[in-house]
């Protein structure tokens, strides 16, 4: 006879294939807004993160049904990526929990997972209809969550609710906050970059969203250099090392707010060492290095450094108390007070009774009692 759980994963899973099947033109688009436009070209990288993340958070939970694996070899690996799709397995009960290496119960579905499903199919029509590509993007999302809140219920909503919300990186933003992002960094970057210029001892002048070297041509900061898709691609990955990282919860959002000013700061060093390369080497070279070699290779170093010097600043501004050990308060017989502060009972142990201490030799000794007047009643 087959379980009504079984019944509810089936009528889950057909739902989802037609989730799917409903999203997938938008989800066709997104991936080719990565492949044509160079601000998300890092959406590849987002679902192979949320995945990665949702197998480990599952492998912490079930750790006691997966064995241990050798880390840092491949055979470990592909052994560690196997353990998180069983545990993954686990969590939706497709694998029996019931197992003698199972470490948890099975935990039943919720009926508001169909609520968030049809909501979720709502926006999406909505989003359509009123040409609103983003907001139909935006719909998988709480779709995601309903379907992991039919399948296992809330407690496979909190594992999978970090990756559901990482994938929101890989959705291009609304046109109009595009291009009311794009103007004030690609100005910001122009003059930042003009200033450094002029520090550093070349002759440069900003020019609207050009920089007028000494030796022409001019250098143009296009839009397309304005900055927007490093803080785009920054920020997926400020959050992705925030979400990695075991540190207390405000470094992490203090991590994840800087990834707007490395954007900036990453984006004014590359097009300042351009204009350093036009005015020493050429602007063959510059060209090749600012628009294939800097943005491919070196900026993701550089943020990443960036971000590694944060976290070391943040370390020493903010630092954590140590837990203080409780102070035993023992009467050990032969033991120094310094070593019966600190706890050193062990060599010669009291036995703390009601009003009196009994030492392992056999005497007993009476604690004083604090004793308190009556008076009598008139």
């Amino acid at each position: 006879m087959i379980s009504s759980t079984r019944i509810v994963q089936a009528l889950t899973v057909g739902l989802g294939i037609v989730l799917v099947w409903s999203f997938w033109p938008t989800l066709v688009g997104v991936v080719e807004r990565w492949t044509i436009d160079p601000k998300y070209s890092h959406g590849y990288i987002v679902p192979l993160f949320a995945l990665w993340l949702l197998g480990s958070r599952c492998l912490r939970v079930n750790k006691p049904a997966v064995k241990d694996t050798c880390a840092g070899s491949p055979r470990g690996l592909t052994a560690s990526l196997v353990d998180g799709a069983l545990a993954i397995a686990r969590e939706l009960s497709f694998v029996d929990r019931n197992a003698p290496k199972a470490a948890t119960t099975p935990s039943a579905g919720s009926w508001w997972g169909l609520a968030m499903v049809f909501s979720s199919v709502a926006l999406h029509m909505a989003g359509e209809y009123f040409y609103i590509g983003w907001l139909s993007g935006v719909a998988l999302l709480p779709g995601l969550a309903g379907l992991c809140l039919c399948l296992g219920g809330w407690r496979l909503l909190l594992l999978a609710g970090p990756s559901i919300a990482f994938l929101a990186f890989m959705l291009p933003l609304p046109f109009s906050i595009e291009v009311a992002l794009a103007n004030p960094l690609q100005r910001l970057a122009t003059v930042a970059s003009t200033y450094l210029l002029q520090t550093i001892g070349f002759s440069a002048s900003a020019d609207g969203n050009t920089i007028v070297l000494n030796h022409p041509p001019p250098l143009n900061v296009a839009e397309a250099c304005s900055g927007l898709g490093m803080m785009m691609t920054f920020s997926a990955m400020a959050t992705a090392v925030a979400i990695v990282l075991k540190r207390p919860v405000l470094d992490k959002l203090v991590v994840v707010v800087s990834a707007l000013p490395i954007a900036v700061a990453s984006n004014v060093f590359r097009i300042t060492v351009t204009g350093i390369l036009y005015e020493t080497v050429g602007t063959q070279v510059g060209s090749f290095i600012y628009h294939d070699l800097m943005g491919l290779v070196i900026m993701m170093p550089v943020a990443l450094f960036l971000i590694w010097l944060e976290l070391k600043i943040l370390s020493h501004l903010l630092v954590e108390p140590e837990p203080k050990a409780p102070i035993a308060f023992g009467l050990g017989l032969g033991q120094s007070p310094v070593a019966a502060a600190n706890g050193h009972h062990k060599q010669n142990p009291a036995i703390v009774r009601a009003g009196s201490i009994e030492d392992p030799r056999g005497a007993q000794f009476q604690l004083p009692q604090r004793t308190r007047k009556r008076g009598r009643a008139k």
